[in-house]
């Protein structure tokens, strides 16, 4: 059930042009010039896959609760201030109800049985904020919320596994951890690139400093 490089979706764009023009090479994390208080956060995340987990989690479920107070904001994420004006694009990620599982839960299923990494799960919180940037400023009103929370985390890891690993889990494999259709994640994973306007470039820097902000949400846990 693996593939090998971008597939499917992603294949309709030229992602080897997008992330090697924009900085998107993972050498850099390990490259000397990279070796600062981020070496010891990535050896800290090889060694501790359960708190990159609860820490990410905790990231998303904080811009959960931010996005539900008017006019607050934190560090890493953006509060659309809600309107009366409705977008279909706001809603393209919402279930009918917020699912029973907790966030936390859900990262750890994606580990166990379609596991993205470390980079992969670092890269899924970064993509998943800046999907929020780019809704907010494209419609005003996408927000994190308890009923998109979980399809937006699958689609990111879906998104985020084939830009770091070789070979990643197929739609299919990851469709079922997800709990969702095959048909409705490649729907989510289209409407994901679609609302990034398929800006998926990230460079080492960004990188580890979605990783410190993991590593201290875990140690706030």
């Amino acid at each position: 059930e693996h593939s090998r490089g971008p597939n499917l979706i992603l294949q309709e764009t030229n992602m080897a042009t997008r992330i090697g023009t924009a900085g998107a090479s993972r050498e850099p994390v390990g490259a000397a010039d990279s070796i600062d208080p981020a070496v010891d956060d990535w050896d800290w995340a090889a060694k501790n896959i359960p708190g990159v987990v609860a820490g990410a989690a905790s990231l998303l479920e904080v811009s959960v609760i931010v996005n539900a107070t008017p006019g607050t904001s934190t560090e890493g994420t953006t509060m659309c201030a809600e309107t009366a004006a409705d977008s279909s694009s706001a809603h393209l990620f919402d279930a009918e109800l917020p699912p029973t599982i907790a966030v936390v839960a859900y990262l750890q299923r994606f580990v166990q049985f379609a596991n993205p990494g470390v980079e992969g799960l670092v890269l899924a919180v970064l993509l998943a904020e800046r999907l929020c940037n780019k809704g907010c400023k494209a419609t005003g009103v996408f927000r994190l919320t308890p009923r998109n929370l979980h399809r937006v985390v699958a689609a990111a890891v879906l998104v985020s596994g084939k830009l770091t690993l070789e070979r990643y889990y197929s739609n299919v494999r990851v469709a079922k951890v997800a709990g969702l259709t095959v048909a409705d994640l490649n729907h989510l994973e289209r409407a994901f690139l679609a609302t990034l306007e398929y800006d998926l470039a990230f460079t080492a820097g960004q990188l580890a400093e979605t990783l410190t902000r993991v590593r201290e949400a875990a140690s706030d846990n």
